[in-house]
């Protein structure tokens, strides 16, 4: 029984690292469905709470505009964001002092939204390379999430763009068309 539970972890590893690489490789279409940003990252906070990654000593600023909304896929909007609070949260889990701060609004014809943690932080070398597939600082990492991430949100028509100082925390900016 005992070996055929970890034959069955390791059979769920393997399918979730085979759908975030056919993820990662397949050709994206075009988002024409509008979705609400703001409902998004409501629902990301709200399930966060309950992650194994969060803890209870996490402080959390969140000031989130309504009615935010641009044309997307839902469910892949909100797998970009929760790589990047995932990724916070476990930037964090040695830190004395854990803050996670996640802003949302309008300006011009852009939704904007950052996500700032003050985690471990980025040498310059791995904030080049974060993006990249198959490239992780983590032992149990597949460097898979961040470049899906990335993907997703140039598919969503948005940019991305990150500031880390090892040390002081890392602040992710992301600017999507209305």
């Amino acid at each position: 029984r005992k070996l055929m539970k970890i034959i069955l972890r390791e059979i769920d590893r393997l399918n979730n690292l085979i759908t975030e690489f056919l993820d990662y490789s397949r050709p994206a279409k075009k988002p024409t469905d509008p979705i609400s940003i703001t409902q998004i990252l409501q629902e990301i906070i709200d399930s966060i709470k309950f992650h194994p990654t969060f803890s209870s000593d996490v402080e959390m600023s969140i000031n989130v505009q309504q009615d935010l909304g641009i044309l997307g896929f839902p469910d892949k909007i909100k797998q970009a964001f929760l790589n990047i609070v995932i990724n916070s949260l476990q930037a964090m889990e040695t830190r004395p002092q854990k803050d996670l701060q996640i802003t949302a609004f309008k300006k011009d014809n852009s939704i904007i939204v950052i996500f700032s943690d003050s985690g471990m932080g980025m040498n310059p070398e791995n904030l080049k390379k974060m993006f990249e597939p198959f490239h992780t600082t983590k032992s149990k990492g597949t460097g898979l999430g961040l470049a899906i991430t990335y993907k997703i949100i140039e598919t969503h028509g948005g940019q991305v763009f990150v500031e880390s100082t090892p040390g002081q925390g890392t602040r992710f900016e992301m600017k999507f068309p209305c």
